[in-house]
């Protein structure tokens, strides 16, 4: 495949379907890596389009190896190593934990960068992922393969004595069998020991790996964007942060292991040589096709027990919305359907377990056959050697000890490492996938750290649209259309319009859950999309309708974001709330345990907890998305005049449920087809707004007919 064009968007499109479908038809590539790698071309064609413009010019060409795909991408001008640009927040995040790391050079006045993309998946280079993981741990790790190959050694050494033991019975040598018999206990006693020692060590390791995994996951998973959070289910996560996570801990562990056991069956081979040579050459080649029968069931089994694992993900996912719609589904009285549609996903996940469980079988059957037929030939072999007096009668009985060693055990090695490698690099991928696939697209801020926030905002010809799912590039419809506006420091404003007008957008852009196509949005001057993190969500407070308690106290839930909160602050903002009379009604009041979710609490309990929560927060801009939705005019009233008691100390920003709750507001925006067509106070607007004064005039008929 080569590939001539300029880096405008269309041209950037059109290359990246064309490596989709290149990857796609290689089927020696890992699926779960083809996101990856698109992602990662993706925006390395993003960083040179940024610093050359459009019409930069850019060649692409891909070949195969045997081992690998190799992308060469070729970009015309001056210097620029990609991974030191400081716009290329998704480059970086793709470097810090991806497999595929482009190499840059710079040649005949163009940037060139090769990606290498290995055509067979490899558990070495999962390993290579989980080594990352053992920091810390490395000298421990290294401890416990030694004490492990020690224990080895004296297994071996074990087998030849057991050699000499039999000899020595049939040679009626008692005082040299006693000796060897203790020789023989000694050394399984030290091989148990270094056994103890190995284990210890190796279970401190995986806690260690296992934590950090873990931590990463979590950190990942909360910087996922908020759309991919939404549609994935629940137990794609759960299964990844917890099975998946615990698998990858235990693969160094697990694969040092097994590499002792093959250590001692090299051993044992070797006392099979020091015997007969013919004998020694025959079980290499066994081993040898039973190494190659494994190999052949891991490729095999990789695709079908990825699409088990995909099944039963789906099966938990629906488990868990089960429990969390619970009401719902009595209160709409579907629990018939939900019936039908839990034993769809329980036949589909039983028939992709029942189709790896076949798959296994099968190659199962080929190994025991194989086995089966050497152990035949051997002793045919051995009875051979007999008869031509090439062995004696107790070497012939060694022998036959050596290779009861090697049979079954090392079949049974040889398929625990193949389950191992399979299920180490499934977990590896979704692992991998969850921290750097497109599939989980990551929020990216900037570096820029401001000490104090005033709190002033504003939008500069701002145009989006929400993203299609999977691209960078690809976006649906426009929501906001050059969209400009100013909101001083200490301001009060609201944003009134019809639903899906684009008003919890404005919100999810100032709060950088998104980053608009074209335009800024700024805060104290400065563009957000250079902000860091601490200074973009540490200097607001988002409130939406459906606000989420937590399974905890009351008072925990509050304390979240304020932990040194004191017992006065909590009494005060929940007083201002109205919502403390109702927390010491409860048993044990501020220390009452709320469920999952706040479900045991009314919406209107809810949303004033969650306003709470919000006020405790001190942040400099607060941003109430119809956060008053579920409280009665009376309670709503009372609520907002706490809120307007912070006038002046922090910009508040809302988006009305209700027009009545917003007339006071220094400035209401009126937002129609994604742009703000009016602006004003309720007094202006009601005078030059023939929209938002239709909306209230409606909304005050309709409270007089209630």
């Amino acid at each position: 495949m080569k590939e001539t064009s300029t880096l405008t968007l269309e041209s950037i499109e059109a290359i990246r379907d064309k490596v989709e479908h290149e990857l796609t038809k290689d089927k020696a590539i890992a699926e779960q890596r083809v996101s990856t790698i698109l992602m990662l071309m993706e925006e390395l064609m993003l960083v040179y389009r940024n610093a050359y413009g459009e019409q930069c010019t850019f060649h692409l060409e891909s070949k195969a190896t045997r081992k690998e795909r190799i992308f060469t991408m070729r970009f015309a001008g001056d210097a620029l190593d990609p991974s030191l640009d400081a716009r290329a927040h998704e480059l970086r995040h793709l470097l810090k934990y991806g497999q595929d790391i482009p190499q840059w050079s710079y040649e005949n006045g163009q940037n060139v960068v090769t990606v290498s993309v290995p055509r067979t998946t490899s558990a070495v280079g999962v390993l290579e992922f989980c080594y990352r993981y053992a920091d810390g741990e490395k000298h421990r790790l290294a401890i416990g393969f030694v004490v492990q190959l020690i224990g080895t050694g004296f297994n071996i050494a074990a087998s030849f004595l057991v050699a000499r033991l039999i000899v020595h019975y049939t040679n009626s040598a008692i005082e040299q069998a006693a000796l060897a018999a203790l020789m023989i206990f000694a050394c399984i006693m030290l091989e148990e020991f270094t056994i103890c020692i190995s284990e210890w060590l190796y279970n401190k390791i995986s806690r260690h790996v296992l934590k950090r995994v873990q931590d990463d996951l979590v950190g990942n998973v909360l910087n996922i964007q908020s759309s991919s959070m939404n549609t994935h289910g629940n137990a794609v996560f759960i299964r990844r942060m917890t099975d998946d996570a615990e698998t990858l801990s235990t693969g160094l562990t697990d694969y040092y292991n097994l590499l002792i056991q093959i250590a001692g069956f090299i051993g044992t081979l070797v006392a099979v040589f020091a015997v007969s040579w013919e004998l020694f050459a025959y079980e290499s080649l066994v081993l040898v096709i039973l190494y190659g029968i494994q190999t052949w069931r891991v490729r095999a089994m990789i695709e079908t027990t990825s699409r088990e694992k995909v099944a039963y993900e789906r099966y938990s996912s629906i488990l868990s919305e089960i429990i969390q719609g619970h009401q719902d589904i009595r209160a709409l009285h579907f629990e018939k359907r939900i019936s039908q549609e839990i034993d769809r996903r329980v036949q589909e996940s039983n028939d992709r377990k029942k189709e790896t469980l076949q798959q296994r079988w099968k190659y199962r059957l080929t190994s025991s056959s194989v086995l089966n037929v050497s152990d035949l030939a051997f002793m045919l072999l051995v009875v051979l050697m007999l008869a031509q007096s090439q062995l004696e009668p107790a070497m012939a009985v060694v022998l036959y000890n050596y290779h009861t060693r090697l049979g079954n055990k090392a079949v049974f090695t040889v398929m625990n490492f193949s389950d191992f490698t399979c299920q180490l690099r499934l977990a590896g991928d979704r692992i991998r996938s969850l921290i750097v696939s497109r599939e989980f697209p990551k929020e990216y801020f900037g570096d820029k750290h401001l000490d104090q926030v005033a709190g002033k905002v504003e939008f500069s010809n701002v145009v989006f649209s929400y993203p299609v799912y999977g691209s960078l590039l690809r976006s649906g419809k426009v929501v906001l259309d050059d969209v400009s506006f100013t909101v001083e420091a200490g301001q009060t404003v609201a944003f009134a319009g019809g639903s899906g007008c684009g008003k919890s957008t404005i919100f999810n852009l100032l709060s950088k859950q998104y980053t608009p196509d074209s335009g800024a949005v700024l805060l104290d001057g400065q563009d957000v999309a250079e902000l860091d993190k601490d200074t973009v969500r540490g200097s607001m407070a988002l409130i939406t309708q459906f606000p989420y308690l937590f399974n905890a106290s009351i008072r925990e839930n509050l304390a979240y974001v304020k932990p040194d909160m004191t017992d006065e602050e909590m009494i005060r903002v929940c007083r201002a709330c109205c919502i403390h009379d109702d927390i010491m009604s409860m048993e044990n009041g501020y220390d009452s345990l709320i469920s999952e979710g706040g479900r045991d609490l009314s919406g209107g309990q809810r949303q004033r907890l969650a306003i709470a929560r919000g006020l405790l927060c001190d942040s400099s801009i607060l941003l109430m998305d119809e956060s008053t939705s579920a409280l009665d005019n009376t309670t709503q009233r009372d609520v907002l005049k706490a809120v307007k008691g912070l006038a002046g100390t922090r910009t508040v920003m809302m988006i009305a449920h209700r027009l009545s709750t917003i007339v006071s507001a220094d400035t209401i925006f009126f937002v129609s087809g994604g742009k703000i067509i009016a602006r004003g106070t309720h007094e202006e607007l009601m005078k030059t707004c023939g929209e938002y004064r239709e909306l209230y005039q409606a909304e005050q008929v309709a409270a007089a007919e209630r």
